[in-house]
């Protein structure tokens, strides 16, 4: 009896032990969907690709990037933001843009530290002011005694209405103070086209997208935004040691995901994507997108978003930007 009993309780305990192991789906147990709220091509769609490629056989599941502009980047962070929070949905995440967006947009149905989670950093993008290789100003500082010299006189031009480079600009302005009229266009192809062509005289764009002209010479790097001097133009200034002590805007970029998804998924979502960061071969995919790869913790990418969220309401209601 004493037999029957322990031979039924050892069975018993090896069904415990066996059916929660097997109820519980290894997760993910299918494709995950990388919402870039911009088109493709551009540096946000080219650091998603490149860690999509590399996350998907390390979680052995697809992680399939879902292109969706539209209204800045809000369109597509809508999406993300009422997709279902099952760890199936991440979002890409430009901390710019999507810090400003509350402040450039009515009513838009989110809240960027309120209804995502950030899963993991990928790297920090600087910027840069660029002319034409004909304009008078050779530095930073000649630049903005040109620019003070003449109020008005020169414009700039951007991707667009409250686009990334307007933004810095309109920064740019009030640090530095100087006046310039924005003309603004649509996409960062067509800023840089009209700036080689003479119709504006100078922008402000991410280096990835400026560098093909700079390297054949038409276009000419004054100063750039990041705190520190950047290894693709060493001999180029930063605005802060050109005479605005303290300035530096850079685009945090990460992975985020609708708010309730459950915190094993970030986790395990969160540590693969830093391994993929800091690989040598992503790092250098990165660099040539003008990213430096960073691995930040998940609430230091969240205070940012935040300190961002304040910064970039003040430059919108200073500069009474209103997107279209």
């Amino acid at each position: 009896m004493l037999q029957k009993f322990t031979v039924l309780m050892v069975m018993l305990g090896a069904a415990i032990g066996v059916t929660p192991a097997a109820a519980e789906p290894t997760y993910p147990d299918k494709p995950i969907r990388l919402i870039v709220p911009q088109p493709p091509g551009g540096a946000n769609d080219n650091l998603a690709r490149i860690v999509s490629d590399r996350l998907s056989p390390r979680i052995k599941q697809a992680v399939v990037v879902d292109n969706r502009p539209g209204a800045g980047i809000t369109v597509g962070t809508s999406i993300a933001a009422k997709s279902p929070a099952d760890g199936y949905t991440m979002l890409m995440v430009n901390s710019i843009m999507f810090s400003a967006s509350p402040s450039l947009y009515k009513n838009i149905p989110y809240d960027p530290v309120g209804d995502f989670l950030p899963v993991a950093s990928l790297g920090v993008g600087a910027y840069a002011l660029v002319v034409a290789e004909s304009f008078p100003a050779q530095n930073f500082a000649d630049f903005v005694k040109l620019m003070k010299a003449n109020p008005g006189k020169y414009n700039y031009s951007s991707s667009g209405i409250g686009s990334t480079p307007h933004l810095i600009t309109e920064m740019l302005k009030r640090a530095a103070g100087f006046e310039a009229t924005h003309v603004p266009y649509k996409g960062g192809g067509p800023s840089i086209v009209a700036l080689m062509g003479g119709e504006i005289s100078f922008t402000v764009e991410s280096t990835s997208t400026i560098e093909p002209h700079v390297r054949a010479g038409k276009l000419r790097v004054l100063a750039v935004t990041s705190n520190q001097r950047l290894a693709t133009y060493p001999d180029v200034p930063t605005v802060a040691e050109s005479g605005i002590p303290g300035f530096e805007v850079t685009a945090l970029y990460s992975l985020a995901v609708p708010k309730g998804t459950p915190q094993a998924a970030v986790d395990k979502l969160g540590k693969e994507v830093a391994l993929v960061v800091s690989s040598p071969e992503v790092g250098k995919a990165f660099d040539k997108q003008g990213v430096q790869a960073v691995s930040l913790p998940a609430d230091q990418v969240q205070a940012r978003t935040r300190s961002e969220v304040a910064n970039w309401s003040r430059i919108v209601r200073e500069a009474n930007i209103k997107a279209e």
